[in-house]
């Protein structure tokens, strides 16, 4: 188990309709992944894990609790504490944020520093299917290669991967290249919206 606590930005509070929605990468949890909530304004815990005095379900984004918050506002404070698998770490560095991709176009996001790593996560969600490719560049953002290195999963490794719906962990690894050699280097990832309308998608390095 891992906790993790959400940030501020990372959910919005409606307290009429005792509902807290949840951004990406958080908008596909499932009900065990909930652990706690609590409003830290007011000092309510209307939600425990361990409790089943209240309850709550979950759909997609949406968490619906069954607290009686009649004092609670939208705008209180909450401290959301989920089970992620995901390291929380780094989970700032999102390569496509806000980036609108059409049905049936590839966007390259902007290059990423990738120094001093030997080995990437990255966190990738899409609603529709979305092709990702990663890219891999020297320092000056030159001579763009794919050599020596793979997008992987737990079954194999491939140079695409491919989302729709939750988004998936995937690690970026590098292979057969000397670690000082991916000193100063610089990745980059391609999104490809293979569905029929334009969607934004999430991607970060973790």
């Amino acid at each position: 188990m891992v906790k993790y606590t959400l940030k501020d930005g990372e959910y919005t509070f409606n307290a009429t309709a005792k509902t807290i929605t949840l951004i990406p990468p958080w908008n596909a949890l499932n009900w065990s992944q909930i652990l706690s909530i609590r409003n830290l304004t007011v000092n309510e815990q209307f939600y425990d894990c361990n409790s089943s005095r209240y309850t709550i379900s979950v759909s997609g984004a949406v968490i619906t609790h069954t607290y009686d918050n009649s004092y609670h506002n939208n705008t209180d404070k909450l401290q959301i504490v989920i089970d992620t698998e995901l390291t929380p770490s780094d989970r700032d560095n999102i390569l496509f944020e806000n980036t609108s991709i059409p049905a049936g176009e590839a966007v390259f996001s902007d290059w990423f520093d990738i120094s001093g790593y030997d080995k990437l996560w990255l966190y990738l969600s899409s609603i529709m299917n979305f092709t990702w490719m990663a890219q891999f560049t020297d320092d000056d953002g030159a001579n763009a290669e794919n050599a020596g290195f793979d997008v992987c999963n737990s079954t194999g490794t491939a140079l695409t991967y491919t989302t729709v719906g939750k988004g998936s962990p995937v690690v970026a690894e590098k292979k057969a290249i000397p670690l000082v050699d991916i000193r100063g280097r610089k990745m980059r990832i391609q999104a490809k919206n293979n569905g029929a309308s334009a969607e934004i998608p999430y991607c970060a390095v973790i």
